[in-house]
């Protein structure tokens, strides 16, 4: 839950309630008598504000966060007793969703102005017609931008995580796991992305290509030689969903071909680990490789 669909909520709520904020009781003909209008209104808002009330807890209760109830009652207000047209409210509502966008831009870093955004939705708005062919051209460079902020963010995060004490001890055994290795097995390969790897067996025929299905019979392993997974057939595609070191360490093997793995933390689960696998951030793993086949037959 985040504070804009809170918001977002109450704003619902508040426009269901007061229809045309701009006329007068004296211009509705209604056949609704004044006592019933009265109890529906009291129950509506014992139901609305509990609602709320209830959506305001829990936002406090996961979050650990909390608005300040009496200013949030105060925006609600301010809607309801508004005496404005449907369009005004209209457009409060748009303002609402382009703050939650606002918001997100703004908790990756985007310096907004927010002057220049209603510039230019003005801009459009106002016109005496929409070019769409503009319109979807600015969300497509719009998207790439953000795209490319989302990207630094993570980088900038994975970066910082690396850094931390846990991360720096995994890369530093690492370093000397591979240190030990090299003196014992001469057979110890690196490739230029960083992979370490020893070849049983090349197998044989063509390589394994990223676009291929694979049949392999794995163990993975942490450094101290414990156990955290193996499969005996189980199906991948190198360029799908593999991590790098993996997927890339396929891509040297044909059928039959056996190999183990050195892939170190950048190229297994980064800074991020998998916790729920025990596999520490930035820690490097071991995976013993068998190919059983290549683009085997569905069963």
């Amino acid at each position: 839950m985040n504070k804009i669909s809170i918001l977002a909520l109450g704003l619902a709520i508040a426009l269901s309630s007061c229809g045309s904020g701009d006329k007068n009781d004296s211009d509705n003909d209604s056949l609704v008598s004044k006592s019933l209008s009265d109890s529906i209104s009291t129950e509506y808002g014992l139901m609305a504000g509990g609602f709320v009330a209830n959506e305001l807890s829990i936002y406090a209760r996961e979050t650990g966060e909390a608005y300040d109830n009496a200013e949030f009652m105060k925006g609600v207000s301010s809607i309801i007793n508004a005496a404005k047209s449907d369009a005004y409210l209209a457009g409060v509502t748009t303002g609402m969703r382009v703050m939650q966008d606002i918001k997100q831009m703004e908790s990756q870093g985007v310096q907004i102005n927010r002057d220049k955004i209603i510039e230019m939705m003005q801009q459009q708005i106002l016109a005496d017609s929409v070019n769409m062919d503009d319109t979807h051209s600015a969300s497509e460079r719009y998207s790439n931008m953000m795209d490319r902020v989302s990207e630094q963010a993570r980088a900038r995060e994975e970066a910082r995580k690396a850094a931390e004490p846990e991360a720096i001890k995994n890369i530093k055994s690492a370093e000397a796991y591979i240190l030990k290795l090299q003196k014992e097995n001469p057979k110890l390969q690196k490739s230029e992305s960083g992979l370490y790897y020893i070849i049983e067996t090349p197998g044989e025929g063509e390589r394994v290509k990223a676009t291929d299905r694979v049949s392999v019979k794995y163990v993975g392993k942490h450094l101290d030689g414990e156990e955290f997974d193996s499969n005996e057939a189980a199906v991948f595609v190198p360029g799908k969903g593999l991590i790098a070191g993996f997927a890339e360490g396929l891509e040297l093997l044909s059928k039959g071909g056996k190999a183990t793995f050195y892939i170190p933390g950048n190229l297994a689960y980064g800074a991020n680990g998998q916790p729920y696998a025990g596999i520490g951030p930035m820690e490097m793993l071991v995976f013993e490789v068998e190919v059983n086949e290549i683009n085997p037959t569905a069963e």
